[in-house]
Formats: structure tokens, sequence, C-alpha cells
């Protein structure tokens, strides 16, 4: 039978539980938020200026002039920040604001509606290869 001295009184636990979970090192979250963010500026000017885990905020602050040459540009900057992050998608939605901006999310798969014909929603990376973007 131990004696009340030969047991650790459960202040003394916690306080040990407490120190061993102090000094265990802290879990390693990447901080997306300060990773490197894609600008371009050479026709125009498109800038990430957010970047979250799931997904990134783009302006497009300068387009060359044309009619196909504007959209065309913001698609190689959604192809690069696509590229930079490492997905194999990329899906832009338009942000309702002074400056011309897009949420880009990037989903893991993409159905064959999805990526073709007229209700095309998602931009694959081998579509930008494609491009040359």
């Amino acid at each position: 039978m131990l004696s009340a001295l030969n047991e650790p009184a459960p202040g003394w636990v916690a306080l040990l539980a407490l120190g061993l979970v102090a000094c265990a090192p802290a879990p390693q979250v990447p901080d997306t938020d300060t990773a490197a963010r894609v600008h371009i500026t050479d026709a125009g000017e498109f800038v990430e200026v957010e970047r979250t885990a799931v997904h990134s905020l783009v302006e497009v602050r300068r387009v060359p002039p044309g009619s196909v040459a504007g959209p065309m540009f913001i698609l190689r900057g959604a192809c690069a920040v696509a590229r930079a992050r490492g997905a194999a998608y990329v899906a832009s939605t338009p942000v309702a604001g002074p400056v011309r901006a897009y949420r880009l999310t990037f989903p893991k798969t993409a159905s064959d509606a999805q990526l073709r014909g007229p209700a095309k929603s998602v931009v694959s990376i081998a579509d930008c290869d494609l491009l040359r973007f």
C-alpha cells in the first residue's frame, strides 16, 4: 500500500502535463497569407492580393487593349496562380466592387461539363499548358 507521501499531488500532475505541452513543438501550419504571390506586369497588371488555404483574391488593375487580349491576360494570371499553388484546376468568380477583382478557387477534381462547352467553369493546368501560359 502506498502512502500519501509517495503519491504525486493532483496539482503537480497538472503542472507536469502543462509543462510537457508547453515544451512540445508547435504544429507546422503553412502561413499561406505571406506566401509568394503572383504579380504580372507586362501588357497589363494582374496582382494576387490575398492567398488563403482555399482561395486567392486577385485584382486586374490594367488589361491590354482588345476584345480578346484582356480576357486572355486574366486567364494567364489565373493559370500562374494555380501553377504557383501546385493546383490542377482553377475556377474564377468575379467579385463586386470598385476594382476589377476575382476570387480564384482550386477544385481537386472537375467534371467534363465543367471543363468543356458553353458552361465551362473550370480551367485545367493542361489547358494552361496548351495555351502556353
